[in-house]
């Protein structure tokens, strides 16, 4: 039996409704703020406590500290990206270097820099409403490789990694074939291999991870660090996630093409 015009319209009608209500969906990432100065004397001293970050990086000179809402582990912030906008003309990217937990009026705090860059006076104690949203750290925030740090305390008996520069958000680390767990009071992941604590141990040299990303994607190879203190870049990465922007062109070609059909149903 050949379908009716109406049941027709009916199904591109749903397809239609879901593509929009999928659309805004992701327009609906976008947080409205107030803005505010935010001031570090070094990278580490936020919660993050992001060890890697060069003090004359671009890391370090547009940075925000971003309220909790929407963070349920320091992990789906730290070391990520915010795009924030003062309206339609003036934005600026800005690093993930805290999360303001006692921030109780969702205010997003920026860097000098990065108020300069939407115009606003750092020493106003009030600076206005901003817009922001997670995004891709672009090259001048992040590059190359997964990178990871060994922080304090580290031994063969307790390994504390912080990981960054990663495409992805990470959710689950295997170290050295342990399930690690994850900080409550920082940015890592750690594990506590069996056996007596060893000064004259060399584990570091080499360190075996698993990562495994938000959207499912997982890593497994080695970090080789220098000392039980250092940072070491990996030889492997995940695949960069999809642009907002590319989400919002399919949506709108794939509404273009049913509203087109819609028409031809009407006309036959």
């Amino acid at each position: 039996m050949v379908p009716s015009r109406r049941f027709l319209r009916a199904v591109f009608a749903v397809g239609l409704a879901l593509v929009a209500t999928a659309t805004a969906a992701e327009n609906a990432t976008n947080i409205t703020a107030p803005a505010a100065l935010y001031k570090l004397q070094n990278p580490d001293e936020g919660l993050c406590r992001l060890k890697g970050v060069n003090t004359t990086s671009d890391n370090f000179k547009y940075y925000v500290s971003v309220p909790p809402k929407g963070v349920e582990t320091l992990g789906d912030a730290c070391a990520r990206c915010v795009e924030v906008h003062r309206g339609d003309s003036l934005s600026v990217t800005a690093y993930v270097l805290d999360v303001c937990s006692d921030c109780k009026n969702g205010e997003i705090k920026l860097s000098e820099e990065a108020l300069w860059q939407l115009e606003f006076d750092p020493e106003s104690e009030f600076s206005g409403k901003v817009t922001y949203k997670y995004v891709h750290c672009p090259t001048s925030f992040a590059s190359g490789n997964v990178k990871a740090c060994l922080l304090e305390g580290a031994s063969n008996t307790y390994i504390p990694m912080q990981f960054y520069d990663t495409e992805r958000v990470v959710t689950k680390v295997v170290i050295n074939g342990q399930v690690a767990s994850s900080s409550k009071d920082a940015f890592f992941y750690f594990v506590n291999p069996a056996g007596s604590k060893d000064p004259k141990s060399t584990w570091y040299k080499e360190v075996n991870v698993t990562l495994t990303s938000d959207d499912g994607q997982t890593l497994s190879g080695s970090f080789a660090f220098n000392t039980s203190k250092g940072c070491a870049t990996s030889t492997f990465q995940f695949k960069e996630e999809s642009s907002a922007s590319g989400h919002a062109i399919y949506s709108a070609a794939v509404i273009m093409i049913i509203s087109c059909l819609m028409m031809i149903i009407d006309v036959i």
